[in-house]
């Protein structure tokens, strides 16, 4: 029963997290910005290491840009910034060795003053039974 509860408590704060991001969303706005919210409102919550981070959606799951050769990490200026009008998701998976993972993933359009869900955003925990 400790697990479950434990469970139940980083899905409810992965939620709880992932929604105040949301509506912090807005043009202009970084993706690391959501990165590093992401992160101190999981520490907030009492769940640390949590992370998370934005990409945009098109034709391929993430169509943004990304370094495929050699660079080094940091190397490669991939902080892009959330525009009006785009189709995004704030991709916030909580993993923890031993014990497993939750993953919250909604598709957004980012609008002038804020965005518009493009799904139910039911993050729910549905337990059925055995």
């Amino acid at each position: 029963m400790t697990h479950l509860i434990a469970w139940v408590k980083r899905i409810e704060a992965d939620t709880k997290c992932s929604r105040i991001i949301y509506d912090a969303v807005k043009p202009g706005m970084k993706f690391s910005e959501a990165a590093k919210m992401f992160y101190d409102l999981m520490l907030q919550e009492g769940v640390p290491n949590g992370y998370g981070g934005a990409h945009n959606v098109g034709l391929e799951h993430t169509d943004q840009p990304w370094p495929t050769g050699a660079e080094p990490p940091g190397t490669f200026d991939h902080d892009f910034t959330f525009e009006e009008g785009t189709v995004y998701t704030l991709d916030m998976p909580y993993s923890e060795i031993g014990w497993g993972t939750t993953h919250v993933e909604d598709m957004i359009v980012v609008r002038k003053d804020g965005y518009e869900a493009l799904s139910s955003m039911d993050t729910t925990l549905k337990i059925r039974p055995t």
